[in-house]
């Protein structure tokens, strides 16, 4: 048993808290002591064991190897795309330097790794962390810990104001790319009680959609319908050519309806219809002439 994080049921930590072979086991690497905790469980075999993957990084006030903003599914995206777009350009660039003939480099392979991959919005290596200005409030002072958040940026660009950049920050609905719940996040090496509250403030408070989102999402809405509206009806359209079709095939251009058009056997019919009917009228033993 080895990894960054074990989540134990309530069941196992309150045995663990209360076993008194397991008070005698305290000494040595944290993972291999909960190995040995959960192996001397009277219900050993019983207990059932996952494996997950996950996020796991430093608080950004920490300072460390491993520190970095609280990251999010939008940033990562970002990242990604970000990424493949350079290793494709590298991958060109290089099969172009070394021959003309030689055929393209495939992304990852042989490729040097820019600096900006390694880069923060958030945090710099070997560094302790500092805001971008010292008069945020609590809000923007959590905002600032996002990655790649304009609020972590407006040191960056002095364009750029603290006002304007909670303005146009993300909502939870997007930068949890629409989802509710998914895997799992663990924010490391919290040493102090205010750093706990940043971590669940950036990662469970605020709104899922942000005023100037949901201005945005309404002006859209609004367009989309006025493009409808705005639409040709088609269905008429063909009413209508359907209609100037028949004026014109009519004799002396008359327009002809449709419940107007007799056809041939239609005047067959009326004419034996109206020869039955004086038939009957015609006075006995006598024919109508």
């Amino acid at each position: 048993m080895a990894g960054e994080l074990y989540a134990l049921s309530f069941a196992l930590v309150d045995w663990v808290s209360k076993d008194p072979i397991v008070k005698t086991m305290v000494r040595g690497a944290e993972d291999k002591q909960t190995s040995k905790w959960i192996r001397a469980h009277p219900r050993a075999e019983q207990v059932r064991w996952s494996s997950e993957r996950c996020w796991i990084y430093d608080h950004p006030r920490a300072g460390t190897v491993y520190s970095h903003g609280f990251l999010f599914p939008s940033e990562v995206k970002r990242v990604q795309e970000g990424v493949m777009r350079d290793v494709q350009r590298l991958a060109q660039q290089l099969a172009k330097e070394t021959s003309s003939a030689a055929p393209a480099v495939p992304p990852g392979q042989n490729v040097p790794a820019p600096e900006k991959w390694s880069h923060s919005t958030v945090s710099k290596f070997g560094s302790r962390y500092s805001p971008p200005t010292g008069d945020l409030n609590l809000d923007y002072s959590v905002e600032a810990l996002v990655e790649g958040s304009d609020m972590s940026m407006i040191h960056d660009d002095g364009s750029l104001s603290a006002d304007l950049a909670w303005k146009y920050r993300e909502g939870r609905r997007k930068r949890y790319d629409g989802r509710r719940v998914g895997g799992t996040v663990v924010v490391h090496f919290i040493k102090k009680n205010m750093w706990f509250l940043e971590t669940a403030a950036a990662l469970l408070h605020g709104e899922d959609v942000t005023p100037l989102e949901r201005a945005l999402d309404s002006a859209r809405e609004t367009e989309e319908t006025r493009s409808r509206s705005e639409e040709p009806d088609v269905d008429s359209d063909r009413h209508e050519a359907s209609r100037s079709g028949d004026l014109e095939n009519s004799p002396d251009g008359v327009e002809v309806r449709d419940s107007e058009v007799v056809t041939d056997s239609d005047r067959t019919h009326t004419r034996s219809t109206r020869t039955m009917a004086r038939r009957r009228r015609a006075p006995e033993g006598g024919e109508e002439r």
